[in-house]
């Protein structure tokens, strides 16, 4: 709350009182058995960065090296099912798996006394958000725009698709130097956004009304609008999101952009690696694909096992049930047509 707020609704000596807490204990506002979990841990939360739809971003330290590190305190019905919090661990262990100059590394995390957390390296500079609009010269956001793109590319190889690039998990220095982070989050809830939102400015159509199955391609329409967004700005960005390419014709990157953004997952770019090459950026020496070997698919794969097991037995029945009913009935089908052609 404001203080203007606080003015508007306390008495003197209440405000008096409000505003010494806000100067003493910036950090209030995150609950007591949050604080005493993290200082168990170790961490000590220094600063508040950002608060969005998975919970709190925070500068912090690690007590016992001295170390300061990146700390998220996850949102409270994240935190209190058992199921959204087993996903988390699957993504977030995927993401601890990745080692790339370009990705946040991940250092710990944890769920105790109904609280949950994740550690990561302190990036360098500041997030995107803060960052944006000190990047300077077109050729220091093409850098800090390239480096995000390998980045995702990078992930990728390794079976990690990113679904929530935002504001305030690209980092971003003043040399245009860039770190991603927040790997996965989108996949912790099946039906988005019940568990935890992201930031929905770059969010793809398949993301908002799930008429198509997300995929790498998804990645490549939110590096679309990020792209959009550096370059023309938010209110053009978001025309684009609409179907509106009218600031970008001087660009000779529009059919590249075009094509980025379309709303079919089929028509797009496959991969950030082939929407690099389309918009002319050195290659590099490609890296082997590893994409095959997927640690978070097989991950998935038996959290979905180990949910059908917990599945009650009637709700079981019932589905096989159903599914042969459907097979009686298209076969009869058929019968009923064989006999009527002979």
């Amino acid at each position: 709350m404001s203080i203007q707020l606080r003015l508007q609704t306390y008495s003197q000596t209440e405000f008096e009182v409000a505003f010494l807490l806000e100067l003493l204990y910036p950090l209030s506002r995150t609950s007591m058995n949050e604080k005493d979990i993290l200082d168990k841990q170790g961490y000590n939360l220094i600063e508040k960065i950002v608060k969005d739809g998975w919970g709190t971003l925070y500068k912090s330290l690690y007590v016992p090296l001295g170390l300061q590190v990146l700390v998220r305190v996850f949102n409270e019905n994240l935190s209190s099912s058992d199921d959204a919090w087993t996903l988390m661990m699957a993504e977030i262990q995927a993401w601890a798996r990745l080692r790339h100059p370009r990705i946040i590394q991940v250092l710990d995390w944890g769920r105790e006394e109904g609280a949950s957390f994740l550690v990561t390296e302190l990036p360098k500079g500041a997030p995107l958000f803060v960052s944006a609009n000190s990047l300077g010269d077109e050729e220091t956001r093409e850098k800090c725009f390239l480096e995000v793109m390998e980045a995702v590319e990078a992930a990728r190889r390794w079976g990690v698709i990113h679904l929530g690039l935002g504001r305030s998990n690209i980092w971003i220095e003043s040399n245009g130097d860039a770190q991603v982070g927040d790997f996965g989050f989108f996949y912790v809830s099946r039906e988005f956004p019940k568990v935890g939102e992201c930031d929905d400015t770059f969010l793809s159509p398949e993301q908002k009304d799930e008429a198509w199955r997300v995929g790498p391609s998804t990645d490549v329409y939110s590096l679309g609008l990020l792209y959009a967004w550096m370059f023309f700005g938010e209110k053009e960005s978001q025309r684009m999101a609409d179907g509106s390419f009218e600031i970008a014709q001087s660009s000779s990157r529009l059919p590249v952009l075009m094509r980025a953004l379309d709303p079919s997952p089929l028509a797009r770019y496959k991969t950030a690696g082939e929407l690099k090459e389309a918009m002319g950026f050195d290659l590099g020496q490609p890296a082997e694909d590893t994409y095959r070997d997927c640690p978070l698919c097989r991950l998935k794969a038996q959290i979905a096992r180990e949910q059908l097991e917990k599945e009650p037995m009637w709700e079981k029945r019932t589905n096989f049930a159903f599914w042969v009913a459907v097979g009686v009935l298209a076969a009869l089908t058929i019968i009923v047509w064989l006999i009527a052609l002979s």
